[in-house]
């Protein structure tokens, strides 16, 4: 059996900045949250800064992007919140 792959989802602001991103940038984000998909903690992801510190609110960074997440594991879901490019 192989492991459960997340399902991903963008808050409306990440939507909006996801948008605002050149095609080439974009598709590399969305390569990098496919495999983020397979691996929530991993990609060399880190716990992000911030109150309260928790190990579900996540960042990570990818050539053109920066995102800012949450980890939904009890539903499988990751929420890209924030993407900085």
């Amino acid at each position: 059996m192989s492991p459960a792959r997340f399902q991903v989802q963008l808050s409306d602001r990440a939507r909006a900045q996801r948008a605002a991103m050149k095609p080439g940038a974009r598709d590399a984000l969305d390569a990098g949250m496919r495999r983020l998909a397979a691996s929530p903690y991993g990609l060399g992801s880190e716990q992000a800064p911030g109150r309260p510190q928790t190990k579900d609110r996540r960042v990570v960074s990818f050539p053109d992007a920066i995102v800012l997440y949450w980890v939904h594991a009890d539903v499988l879901v990751i929420t890209a919140v924030d993407i900085i490019h």
